[in-house]
């Protein structure tokens, strides 16, 4: 036999003060595990940067990383394959358009 939700029994309701005190005490758990969840995440950054700056230090001065760059910036993009213009045909993987191939 099925019971409805109506003839079960309900449990006592808190008093205002009972629920304003619950509320705080879940507050003050959400901001402390913000706290401490941001705290562990910055530790995992702090990590890997110390990381890489441990790695730089070892490779030395002949790092590309660490040498000065000595091309023009943007502007120079002269590549093996594209020395200015837009040759599309010297670059590699092309292939010209197949013309003559419908039938009319």
């Amino acid at each position: 036999m099925a019971v409805s939700r109506a003839q079960l029994p309900q449990p006592p309701r808190m008093s205002k003060s009972q629920a304003l005190e619950r509320v705080r005490q879940l507050k003050q758990q959400i901001v402390i595990g913000s706290i401490v969840a941001f705290a562990a995440f910055i530790g995992l950054i702090s990590g890997r940067i110390s990381g890489l700056l441990a790695a730089l230090s070892q490779q030395g001065d002949n790092s590309p990383a660490l040498q000065q760059n000595q091309n023009n910036g943007f502007f120079d993009q002269g590549g093996q394959y594209n020395s200015g213009g837009s040759n599309v045909s010297s670059q590699p993987g092309y292939s010209p358009p197949v013309t003559g191939s419908g039938t009319s």
